[in-house]
């Protein structure tokens, strides 16, 4: 694996990066070139360089995973006014999600959640400002009219929540329709652009929500955390698919991709379920040094998840199929895929159709991991890592074992010879 580190911190209108909550949602990768970064004020949209395409090394090598990262260079940043939020301390961006639709490849939408529940929806193009038409007012037009501002908040009179927690996720294939969850009026909401379609209300404050496909016709659901439990919800049903507990603590991450659902907590433990199901088909346990707060799923290579913690700057990778011999079993990675950032992380994600993954730090540094699914090759020269080291292991204590043999073929001395025989006094005595 190869870690690719900005050079520089990201040079951004007011970036504010360091007061971002470890619960927050804040980065989104619509494209492979573009990456979607929020701080408590504002969006920020960065072009990301052509990363060179490297060999996957071995973990073990001395060039692998803990060599320092390779240089990514300056990051071109852009701010859209649009998503601008107030100035108020308490008005802070909670959560931003990013998605390109169909064949569309001239434009994406782009959504972004504060703590008083409002949402701007807006259409982004794909090419930086530097590069478009000269006429700037014409483009602000342009702009202007592909801004969506959704009112979420407007049962509560314009007032601001200090606690206030949301979060929002764009369907998957459904253009214009978006989720969102209120933690402090334990509330879910499905919205086709600026109309509420459906509104749930659950047992416990939700923290994390996620698009899931289920059955042979692909019927996307919703899952949303509750506590330690988790919910399916379908927007033709006023009431749950499914809620069952899959933690005895809180679950803080969720995530869905290609038929599978990944869910993460304070137990440290990422749990792979099958929506068919909903039955655990692999744990990942300890999977971090301290609890896990965002969790991503590779859109390449099925069973691949990447694990962060918001208040660490520890990431990990881990997988629930591991190839053996006979069949397919349920495990866990080993704890070698492992990186420290230089501050905690804001967030992270995969980017599109790859399994390279992308994420931001407090200090306003992003890192790219490339060639994070070890190649068969690779897992070879690690199982024959781990058999050197196992002997290594071994042999200090087959030397004991022969040592210890020699002593008492010997009578217990040490140079081999019988030993001296006690006068008769003290046998006496």
């Amino acid at each position: 694996m190869h870690v690719f580190r900005s050079k520089d911190e990201l040079e951004a209108e007011a970036a504010e990066f360091g007061s971002i909550s470890k619960f927050g949602d804040h980065v989104a990768a619509p494209l492979q070139s573009t990456v979607v970064f929020a701080d408590c004020k504002h969006v920020h949209i960065a072009e990301l360089p052509p990363v060179p395409s490297l060999e996957p090394l071995h973990t073990y090598s001395p060039e692998g995973i803990h060599a320092y990262p390779h240089s990514l260079g300056p990051l071109p940043v852009w701010t859209p006014a649009h998503h601008k939020r107030p100035q108020q301390h308490f008005v802070n961006i909670k959560s931003v999600d990013a998605k390109r639709y169909g064949s569309d490849t001239s434009s994406y939408l782009l959504a972004s959640s504060d703590t008083t529940f409002d949402i701007v929806l807006s259409w982004e193009a794909v090419t930086p400002p530097s590069e478009r038409s000269t006429d700037t007012s014409e483009q602000d037009r342009q702009d202007e009219s592909r801004v969506l501002r959704i009112d979420a908040g407007r049962s509560f009179e314009g007032r601001a929540l200090p606690s206030a927690y949301s979060r929002t996720r764009l369907h998957p294939t459904q253009e214009g329709h978006l989720a969102y969850i209120r933690m402090w009026t334990n509330s879910i909401h499905l919205l086709d652009q600026d109309k509420e379609v459906r509104m749930f209300k659950a047992t416990r404050a939700p923290r994390a929500l996620a698009y899931v496909q289920v059955g042979p016709e692909d019927t996307t659901l919703l899952a949303v955390t509750e506590g330690g439990m988790i919910s399916a919800w379908d927007a033709r049903s006023p009431k749950p698919v499914m809620r069952e507990q899959y933690s005895a603590s809180c679950l803080l991450a969720l995530a869905g991709q290609d038929g599978m659902l990944t869910c993460a907590g304070l137990d440290r433990s990422v749990d792979g379920i099958d929506p068919r199901t909903w039955h655990v088909c692999g744990a990942w346990k300890s999977a971090l040094k301290y609890d896990v707060g965002m969790v991503s799923m590779s859109p390449r290579t099925p069973g691949v998840c990447c694990a962060a913690s918001g208040g660490d700057s520890e990431i990990a990778w881990g997988t629930w199929m591991t190839k053996n011999k006979h069949k397919h079993k349920t495990s866990r990675l080993t704890s070698d895929c492992v990186f420290r950032a230089d501050a905690r992380w804001c967030g992270i994600s995969h980017l599109p159709d790859s399994d390279d993954v992308v994420g931001m730090t407090t200090t306003g540094h992003a890192y790219v991991f490339r060639n994070t699914v070890p190649s068969e090759e690779g897992e070879q020269q690690q199982g024959q890592a781990q058999q050197d080291l196992q002997q290594q292991a071994q042999q200090p204590q087959e030397q004991k074992r022969k040592e210890a043999q020699r002593r008492s073929s010997h009578g217990g001395s040490d140079d081999g010879k019988l030993p001296a025989k006690k006068p008769k006094e003290e046998e006496q005595a």
